[in-house]
């Protein structure tokens, strides 16, 4: 049940990701406007989805052999579809929250090491209550995670970790209670004339 865990890494993975959404509106200042508001509930949500799907997949289990209980396989499968469907989505929300202070602070810590750029990248970059330094910090952790090379290898990596989607798709497919769907079709449709 390798892809049981895929999701639980991915679902801790996107905690990181909007934690570093909501750090880096509070770093702009501008988590009080409601547009940003609705794109972190969104980001939110869209965590508690997931989640959700993980703990259908628990309590909603099945025994594929006799005598063992395993994980709903038909949520496992929607979750690794959830999960490479939305990740660059998300990534891309966030970016849009990053704005373009990756492009304003230095290419470098280097800066901080001279003692008058220093205080000149402090006058310019800190914000109230976070110094130039900090902030720097959490942008950098921000921009390796979405936008650098780094970032990337894993856009690449989230899209393909279960396999393509046609792949996944046929899990899901595979796994389906066709008849079940099906025979409510066919009662109604039994049911009148």
């Amino acid at each position: 049940m390798a892809n049981h865990q895929a999701n639980v890494r991915f679902l801790e993975k996107l905690k990181l990701i909007v934690g570093i959404a909501r750090k880096l509106t509070d770093t702009n200042n501008s988590g009080q406007n409601p547009a940003v508001q609705f794109t972190l509930g969104r980001l939110a949500a869209m965590q508690a989805m997931l989640e959700g799907l993980i703990m259908g997949q628990i309590s909603c289990g099945e025994a594929q052999v006799p005598g063992y209980h395993t994980v709903n396989r038909r949520y496992v499968y929607a979750a690794l579809h959830w999960c490479t469907n939305n990740h660059s989505d998300i990534c891309e929300t966030v970016r849009e929250l990053m704005g373009a202070g990756v492009f304003q602070m230095p290419a470098d810590v280097s800066i901080l090491a001279d003692p008058t750029l220093r205080q000149t990248f402090e006058s310019y970059w800190s914000t109230p209550g976070q110094s130039a330094k900090d902030r720097m910090k959490l942008f950098k952790l921000a921009w390796d995670l979405l936008g650098s090379d780094f970032a990337g290898r894993h856009m690449q990596y989230e899209k393909f970790y279960a396999g393509p989607s046609f792949v996944m798709n046929n899990y899901s497919y595979l796994t389906s209670p066709w008849q079940d769907w099906t025979g409510r079709v066919d009662q109604l449709l039994e049911s009148y004339d």
